[in-house]
């Protein structure tokens, strides 16, 4: 099946089994170059292997649980370069100077806005 995400980048949360474990795997034969989380590290690293064995590149294992309250600070700190996740007023500002006559030679452009997550597509 081709979705038409070769290249792309994604962070599986769940992934030591189970439905994230499997979600990271389709992604990965879709050429998406994935972080995966998940609480236990060992775990991450059997999904790893796998992934690694059906010629996907290596995914960065995160060994972090969710539901922990720090847990979103440390997968943006581990995950995405920019270390914190973007803010409603970051995108809003770019999409009313798109939406300006200052950007009317700007067509047909696709901006990544990730914090440099995409680092991993390279």
């Amino acid at each position: 099946m081709d979705l038409q995400l070769n290249g792309k980048t994604a962070l599986a949360t769940g992934a030591s089994m189970g439905i994230g474990s499997s979600v990271a795997k389709i992604l990965a034969a879709e050429g998406v170059k994935c972080s995966i989380a998940a609480r236990r590290l060992n775990l991450l690293e059997q999904v790893a292997q796998e992934l690694s064995a059906t010629g996907a590149p290596a995914p960065a294992c995160i060994a972090v649980d969710v539901l922990l309250d720090d847990a979103p600070r440390r997968l943006a700190d581990e995950a995405i370069p920019m270390g914190r996740y973007g803010e409603p007023e970051e995108l809003s500002v770019l999409a009313a100077f798109l939406a300006s006559p200052l950007a009317g030679y700007i067509t047909g452009t696709v901006l990544p806005v990730d914090g440099g997550l995409r680092r991993y597509a390279f």
